[in-house]
């Protein structure tokens, strides 16, 4: 009986692909499986390449350390896994028959990397990276696989590099410098001349002036997209510039200078035979007439800091080392000892950068201010606007929003209402001091939302549709993806001022499946409201349109009186009769950025004309004459 025993208890301990009992001896191995740090999961499978199985599990046997025996000629690859270290190869293991194997992993901790997508027209293109834009390139390393297009990889957060594609019979792409800010995935796509009658690609001269000069030149894929200084290789990228750009290019142009209105985006198409030739008239910020109640002064805000870098081969990388410099420098005064930031540079190329979640994408503007470069040194003193900076400069803050929509969450099949992502994107709205009223009920789209919004007298309307769901799953360890449409919109009308699609995911944790989703929904709801704000600024921050509805007119030269008074107001562009119909007439102005949410106040106190305004949002005041 007591044999009978001791032969159970040894079938136990062999590992989970056993099915027989084996006696101890020269039939069995001893396999110990260890690892530092310890409590990794252990995997193994009969193939290199997988599929990979949990080992041992129902013995207890499946985390570091752990003591087994295997079968006489028993054989499989064995590998660990630790949240938040790096995944070592694995190993091959074979019994020895009467021997002892002892396999040990030391791990060691993952960098935050993002991926990198990079696409070529035609594909097939050979995927080339340098530390300088005109150094040696050698095939991408980080390519998960060959790094032929379409290629991708995992790149360490806060890496700097110059990038190109490569393909037989065609004309190699023009380097692009490449900077890893954060996480986030990004895609880069590359066009491919042919070798041959027309290989080379034609180009024209942009040249950029300004009056004033000394301005900064910006440009932007998109009328309302993100600008960026141009040229991007360039030391200084100001005003007068003259630069060779392919033909066929297409891309928005505005210019940017301290104390002056930042200039309307102007289309450029780069088209043989046609050098472009643009010259801007900056407009002084108008000083506020102190006996106006209504001044449009802008308040500069921001913080401003000095950063610097070595400068070795490349002054425009030099530069942009400098200028994240001088970003950290202001995230630490901004919220001071709370935030921590580490910055290393290693061939003037800046390696790492961390700051805490918190001050993660908190400033969404900077104006450059002075660059030097002195004994090797590239110096830039930076204005840097943070969220109630740039909303208060344009005129976009303490605005009134009311939130809505609807919220999920799937749980293991079930889904199940949620608010997390509308929590934390009510919080990051009172941050950039802005009111919030939510609705709770769910709300079918943004139109209805906008006729709620009218009730509570906002500004905005915020509608949110926000949506979890399992990511990935090992074991107890969860990640969850969500995802977060939003949609800008005015109160009454339901016009669409911006809208935007922001997704994210948590990495494996051991937590329960509802609170992975919670997570995962907060972390997206925060960088959705992030981005709606950075493109409510950016809506803001141009010439906008009103409507006055005026009823109870008696004669035209009321309304002519009216235009001629609104025009006098500060900030008021041109004020232009449209049209009328009986007692009721429609005044269009033309305003400065940020005056259009105070409007309604601005009509209800002119002197000249006695006003009663019945109702008004960004886009319309509606006013009765006494």
């Amino acid at each position: 009986m007591r044999n009978v025993i001791l032969a159970g208890i040894i079938g136990v301990v062999l590992v989970g692909c056993a099915t027989t009992r084996t006696p101890r001896g020269e039939n069995t191995c001893g396999l110990t499986i260890n690892s530092e740090p310890d409590t990794a999961f252990i995997l193994y499978s009969k193939e290199k390449e997988g599929p990979w199985e949990l080992y041992g599990k129902k013995q207890g046997l499946h985390v570091t350390p752990s003591v087994s025996r295997m079968r006489k000629d028993e054989h499989f690859w064995v590998k660990v896994q630790k949240a938040g270290f790096a995944e070592p190869e694995p190993r091959f293991v074979r019994a020895t028959p009467g021997g002892n194997l002892n396999v040990h992993f030391d791990l060691t901790e993952a960098a935050e990397t993002a991926t990198v997508y990079i696409k070529s027209e035609p594909p097939g293109g050979t995927v080339l990276v340098s530390a300088s834009r005109d150094g040696e390139y050698y095939p991408w390393p980080e390519a998960d696989g060959e790094p032929v297009t379409p290629a991708h990889g995992n790149v360490p957060v806060g890496s700097a590099f110059w990038l190109k594609v490569s393909l037989p019979h065609y004309r190699d792409s023009a380097p692009e410098y490449v900077q890893i800010a954060s996480a986030l995935p990004i895609t880069l796509e590359f066009d491919l001349n042919r070798f041959g009658k027309h290989a080379e690609p034609y180009q024209e001269q942009v040249t950029i002036s300004s009056d004033p000069p000394q301005a900064t030149i910006l440009v932007s894929d998109a009328q309302d997209g993100r600008y960026e200084a141009w040229p991007p290789d360039e030391q200084l990228q100001l005003t007068p510039m003259a630069v060779m750009v392919d033909c066929g290019q297409k891309f928005w142009v505005k210019l940017r200078k301290d104390g002056y209105m930042t200039t309307q985006p102007q289309l450029v198409e780069v088209v043989r035979g046609e050098p472009v030739e643009i010259h801007a008239t900056l407009e002084p910020i108008p000083a506020p007439a102190s006996s106006s109640q209504f001044s449009t002064e802008r308040d500069p805000g921001g913080i401003v800091v000095q950063g610097y870098a070595v400068i070795q081969e490349e002054p425009g990388a030099a530069k942009k080392a400098a200028i994240l410099d001088a970003l950290g420098t202001a995230i630490q005064e901004k919220y001071g000892a709370e935030i921590s930031s580490r910055r290393l540079a290693n061939n003037y190329f800046l390696q790492e950068s961390r700051v805490t979640a918190e001050a993660r994408g908190s400033y969404i503007d900077y104006d450059i201010l002075e660059e030097t470069q002195q004994d090797g040194i590239y110096g830039v003193t930076l204005r840097v606007y943070f969220k109630d900076d740039v909303l208060k400069r344009v005129g976009a803050q303490n605005l009134r929003f009311v939130l809505g929509g609807v919220e999920t969450i799937v749980v293991e099949g079930m889904e199940e209402p949620a608010t997390e992502a509308r929590t934390a994107i009510a919080d990051a709205l009172m941050a950039a001091a802005m009111k919030v009223d939510e609705v709770d009920e769910p709300m079918a789209d943004a139109k209805s939302l906008a006729a709620e919004a009218e009730r509570f007298q906002s500004d905005v309307a915020l509608f949110v549709h926000a949506e979890s769901s399992l990511h990935d799953k090992f074991g107890e360890f969860y990640a969850y993806k969500s995802r977060v449409d939003y949609e800008l919109v005015t109160p009454r009308r339901g016009e669409i001022i911006a809208s935007g699609t922001v997704e994210g995911h948590n990495e494996k944790r051991q937590l329960t499946a509802q609170d992975a989703a919670s997570q995962s929904l907060e972390a997206t709801g925060r960088k959705a409201a992030e981005e709606a704000l950075s493109k409510l600024a950016q809506r803001y921050d141009r010439a906008a349109t009103h409507s006055v509805f005026v009823t109870g007119v008696t004669g035209q030269s009321q309304i002519e009186t009216l235009a001629a008074e609104l025009r006098t107001v500060e900030g008021v562009r041109d004020a232009q009769i449209f049209g009328s119909e009986g007692d009721i007439c429609e005044i269009i102005l033309v305003l400065n950025p940020g005056l259009r949410s105070r409007m309604a106040d601005i009509v209800q106190g002119l002197r000249n004309t006695d006003l009663d305004v019945v109702q008004g949002d960004l886009y319309t005041t509606v006013a009765k004459i006494r």
